[in-house]
């Protein structure tokens, strides 16, 4: 992600905007949406920077499954930022369609500079 979010609501999917790497055109820098160009076995990984004074949720979808979550909490302590990582090995069809929400209406800011915190996706 280019720049930061403020305290996304519930349901809010994350758009990556900076792409470094596309093979197949799968992922849509617009909607936040991945569409598997082929069916296998995908390795997907995500960052997610929280700011200070509060707590994010996120979870990983495949069509509207929610497959893994992270969650990240930063209270009481200013300018602490928490970074959540996840990883999961799935299998997915054709055309499927993988993105990461939010699972709670958080009470920080999603963080991402280019010079030192990025939250990213891979996939």
């Amino acid at each position: 992600m280019s720049t930061s979010e403020n305290a996304p609501s519930n349901h809010h999917t994350l758009v990556f905007d900076v792409i470094k790497t596309n093979i197949g055109g799968g992922y849509n820098k617009h909607s936040g949406m991945f569409s598997a160009p082929v069916a296998g076995v995908y390795v997907l990984t995500w960052t997610i920077y929280s700011g200070d004074n509060g707590k994010t949720a996120f979870g990983i979808f495949v069509n509207d499954d929610m497959v893994c979550s992270t969650f990240g909490e930063t209270n009481d302590v200013d300018y602490d930022y928490d970074s959540d990582t996840g990883v999961i090995v799935v299998s997915l069809n054709q055309y499927d369609d993988v993105f990461i929400r939010s699972i709670m209406t958080c009470s920080t800011n999603i963080v991402s500079f280019a010079w030192n915190t990025r939250t990213t996706f891979a996939g």
